[in-house]
């Protein structure tokens, strides 16, 4: 039995990875993709997990359900929206596909305080990570409303609503990287490789 059973979890893996130049979620890292690195720290503690992206062949290998952004290319907030409306639980866990340093203890310590806001996410000195948090019911109103105003941006939209932030303790390495940064470009990805925890 898994320590979460009335939470689902989601995998955001829709990005174009443009500036990567190939689909992130696949770039392997000690030999795994990111997003099998990801879906193993999930499988720890969420009975219920889904990926979230427009395709399905890629990602099949993962055994996993895949489900796609209900509206199209609206960024990760629509990932969030997406994962709002496919379940009535009370709270969802989002987690973008290229955070592979975060620990399934720091996600425990984000679950844990899901009832003291609406938005529960890990948080160092250099960033929040609003694509590794539990989002409340609440949320949705705010994340549908940016959407219709065709605004984005998941930092803007959670400005919107009550938030909480759990420290990593930790505040990245000699090579800047923190194991909160998305990975957007082969530069970065170079310094992700070097990262050791």
């Amino acid at each position: 039995m898994k320590l979460y059973d009335d939470i689902p979890a989601f995998i955001l893996a829709g990005g174009k990875s443009t500036r990567m130049g190939q689909d992130k979620a696949l770039l392997n890292l000690d030999g795994k993709p990111l997003i099998e690195l990801v879906s193993a720290t999930l499988d720890k503690l969420f009975s219920n997990i889904t990926i979230l992206s427009d395709e399905k062949e890629p990602y099949a290998f993962l055994k996993l359900p895949i489900q796609s952004d209900i509206l199209k290319d609206s960024g990760p907030l629509a990932g969030i929206h997406a994962a709002l409306v496919r379940t009535t639980a009370k709270h969802i866990f989002v987690m973008s596909c290229d955070l592979p340093f975060v620990t399934s203890k720091l996600i425990e310590r984000i679950v844990d305080k899901r009832f003291e806001a609406d938005v529960v996410m890990p948080a160092d000195k250099k960033f929040i990570q609003p694509l590794c948090a539990v989002y409340s019911r609440a949320a949705f109103q705010h994340v549908v409303l940016h959407l219709r105003e065709r605004q984005y941006s998941v930092v803007r939209c959670i400005q919107d609503m009550k938030t909480l932030t759990v420290s990593t303790n930790k505040n990245g390495t000699k090579t800047g990287f923190s194991i909160l940064a998305n990975i957007a470009t082969p530069d970065e990805f170079e310094r992700l490789q070097s990262f050791k925890d």
